[in-house]
């Protein structure tokens, strides 16, 4: 690795293979405990329905299958709390 470069090389064993739009990722806090987890649509090979995959750091926490193919996704606060939840 380069000394010199702002990117870090991480090798993941086994590989997370995500297939992915960038509108269908987000960063969010899911539990309103401060700490944003990485969620993401993975519509895999696209022979099945898709998937809502939850991590936290480089592992996957949660997996909610969807019965149709979003065109996006996005957080939405609907309290009005200092702590929100989505």
């Amino acid at each position: 690795m380069n000394r010199s470069s702002t990117w870090i090389d991480v090798e993941i064993n086994p590989p997370i293979n995500l297939q992915t739009y960038n509108c269908c990722m987000a960063l969010s806090d899911v539990h309103g405990d401060n700490d944003n987890k990485f969620v993401v649509v993975d519509f895999g090979s696209g022979t099945s329905n898709p998937q809502l995959k939850i991590f936290k750091g480089l592992k996957q926490t949660h997996v909610i299958y969807l019965n149709e193919k979003p065109s996006a996704i996005t957080t939405v606060y609907t309290d009005n709390s200092d702590q929100h939840i989505p």
